[in-house]
């Protein structure tokens, strides 16, 4: 039994990380490219706005499934193109191919994403309810 990748989705296209062949074209994403991450339905924060005392994981992050409606962005902007292009591959593929998004808990529940802005956003376009994450540490 092969296991599933991005790749073998006929509407995904390799990204501008993504390493281009000469059968595959590579997809740069520019300024024009850049919106605003609620355009995905996917609320901002400002890491200047968030309250109290920062406490990391110790070791190695735990994994653990977040309510997808829970997430906040601290990025300014994603690429649309690309979470619309990531949003054609089933979630349960993306976190097998990827490393879980990584998110810190914040006081009122709300988990703040420090990497994986795009795959959220994509989440949200395919109306996923949970995403894989790790949680790096807890604002208390």
């Amino acid at each position: 039994m092969s296991s599933l990748s991005p790749q073998q989705f006929p509407d995904y296209q390799r990204g501008w990380n993504e390493v281009a062949t000469p059968t595959r074209v590579v997809r740069n994403y520019d300024d024009s490219d850049k919106v605003h991450p609620s355009h995905f339905g996917l609320p901002h924060i400002d890491f200047g706005d968030i309250p109290g005392e920062y406490h990391p994981s110790l070791g190695n992050p735990p994994e653990v499934r977040v309510p997808v409606a829970s997430l906040v962005a601290m990025q300014p902007y994603v690429h649309g193109p690309h979470v619309q292009n990531l949003s054609t591959v089933p979630g349960h593929v993306l976190d097998k191919a990827n490393e879980p998004v990584y998110v810190d808990r914040l006081k009122d529940g709300r988990h703040a994403i420090d990497e994986g802005t795009h795959r959220s956003a994509a989440a949200i376009v395919r109306g996923d309810t949970h995403i894989t994450a790790r949680l790096q540490g807890e604002w208390k």
